[in-house]
């Protein structure tokens, strides 16, 4: 892996998302063989909820155990690296001993977020609840192993991680579904997740990224900066769970396959646009942190505006192509077998809720980076608060009103509303950070996605009236809306000049080499 190691930045978020976005897909997909066998029903809630309040809070933590080891791993070279050790391992007991609580405490924790599910269905969700508990640890160690793999810029492996155990799911979906139900599905889930440790562990070993010992040094300042910075961390990274949780306490007291439904729409959310997000922090965050070591102030602001802009230019027309496509996707994945029509409606409803606040989610995501780059945690945790409270404020006033379209509108005006105040406060504390070039990237960029959009819906309603609503025919029209809709948007932004838009293909037309080899 070498290789990419010293290549440019955009070469490896190209690298990255990509290999993200297939490992997504190959989820979604998986997804829709559950979707195919459980339909949005009893057996699927119970597993998705039990889902959702263990890999799912779990994940949140992971990604915040890595994003706080990055910063520590970039900074503690050579003999300081025995301080890596040390956090390795009081996390990894740590781990153990949440493990053994979330066991013992798993009936109160289901009954408190599944508040609207009948005593029958409680305590199958109980009951699988306990089952991935030991997922807990795997995740865990896991992140662990992918923040120390990214902070020393290996970055491939972490990508690749899920494809292993996504074969482990299909081989179950195939042959053990009908036997085992749910109940075997929570165990292949959690021995999904000890299959992702196992791909990790043999690099992490193999270039000695963390002195494995059974030492711990409680004295050591390295490790109480980490454990003392990694709780606001973890809170701010479980902003998007604990929303969806919320969500599905909220639409609990609704229907069977309410909370399904809601866990295909983040399903179809997160593997089209956190993948794009997070690929392109997860290269960025290790670089902002090298930029403030070497106290180039300018460039590290310079960078953090590069990035909030390039996710206008990509997540604002991906926002209206999927909210205008997102119906057929949704159709031609997951319409078949148990899931039915009605199932498609009520996803495409979580689906668009979530997707239209993908521009304040990756703004959120990248701004709270640059605050961690700073050492500065208390106004990620503030943001994240406004968030979480604007969104449990919204469940009750507009569940009662508009069901379940409020509950995820609800969710997307807590994130505007975070995100605005996020990016107010980071324009007004930094002299660098210029308004002027996101006002005109703003406007060019909303353009293009009208005109894109405009385009995608005539040629839609075209379609419409001269094909079948069947599968090969959706997948048609997801074709030709993507193609349309890519080639419309960047003629527009061509033609309007964007400045980012124009100096990539200035440098693509006098130098296609150095354009992909560029720092």
């Amino acid at each position: 892996m070498k290789k990419y190691n010293k290549g440019s930045s955009f070469n490896i978020i190209v690298i990255i998302i990509g290999l993200t976005m297939l490992a997504r897909l190959i989820g979604l997909l998986r997804g829709a063989f559950i979707g195919y066998n459980l339909g949005a029903s009893f057996d699927s809630d119970i597993y998705i909820m039990s889902l959702d309040l263990t890999t799912g809070i779990f994940l949140g933590i992971g990604s915040g155990i890595a994003t706080s080891s990055i910063p520590l791993i970039v900074k503690c070279k050579g003999e300081k690296i025995r301080s890596i050790g040390y956090i390795f391992n009081m996390t990894f007991i740590m781990s153990v001993v949440i493990s053994i609580g979330y066991y013992m405490g798993a009936p109160s924790i289901v009954r408190l977020f599944a508040t609207g599910f009948s005593e029958d269905k409680l305590l199958l969700t109980i009951q699988l609840t306990r089952i991935m508990v030991p997922s807990i640890m795997f995740i865990t160690t896991t992140y662990f192993f992918i923040g120390t793999l990214q902070a020393n810029q290996k970055y491939i492996l972490s990508a690749l991680i899920s494809f292993p155990s996504n074969i482990l799911f299909f081989i179950f979906l195939f042959f053990g579904i009908e036997r085992y139900g749910v109940v075997g599905l929570a165990v292949i889930t959690t021995l999904g997740w000890l299959l992702q440790l196992s791909v990790l562990a043999p690099s992490v070993i193999k270039h000695k990224l963390i002195p494995f010992n059974m030492k711990i040094d409680f004295k050591d300042k390295n490790m109480k900066h980490f454990f003392i910075g990694i709780i606001p961390i973890i809170l701010v990274t479980l902003t998007l769970t604990f929303n969806i949780i919320l969500d599905n306490k909220a639409v609990s007291f609704m229907n069977d396959g309410s909370v399904s439904a809601i866990y295909y729409g983040k399903l179809m959310f997160q593997a089209i646009v956190t993948t794009t997000v997070y690929g392109i922090t997860a290269v960025m965050f290790p670089k902002f942190n090298q930029k403030f070591l070497e106290n180039n102030y300018e460039g590290l602001y310079q960078s953090v505006i590069n990035v909030l802009r390039s996710l206008m230019i990509l997540l604002i027309p991906m926002l209206v192509g999927l909210i205008l496509v997102g119906p057929y996707v949704i159709g031609f994945v997951f319409e078949r077998g148990i899931f039915d029509e009605g199932d498609t409606i009520t996803t495409v409803m979580a689906f668009t809720g979530y997707t239209s606040f993908m521009v304040a989610f990756g703004f959120v995501d990248v701004l709270n980076k640059a605050y961690y780059t700073q050492g500065i945690r208390y106004i990620p945790i503030i943001i994240s608060i406004i968030i979480t409270s604007t969104n449990m404020l919204l469940n009750s006033l507009l569940a009662s009103q508009f069901g379940f379209i409020g509950i995820v509108a609800g969710t997307a005006v807590a994130y505007y509303i975070g995100a605005i105040i996020s990016f107010m406060i980071f324009s007004k504390r930094y002299k660098n950070f210029s308004l002027s070039g996101f006002g005109n990237t703003f406007i060019k960029t909303l353009l293009g996605a009208t005109f894109m959009g405009i385009s995608i819906y005539s040629i839609n309603k075209v379609l419409e009236r001269n094909t079948n609503t069947f599968s090969s025919s959706r997948l048609g029209v997801i074709v030709i809306d993507v193609l349309v809709g890519v080639v419309i948007y960047f003629v527009v932004l061509i033609v309007l000049k964007e400045q980012l838009i124009n100096h990539n293909m200035g440098k693509l037309k006098t130098n296609p080499k150095d354009w992909f080899k560029r720092k």
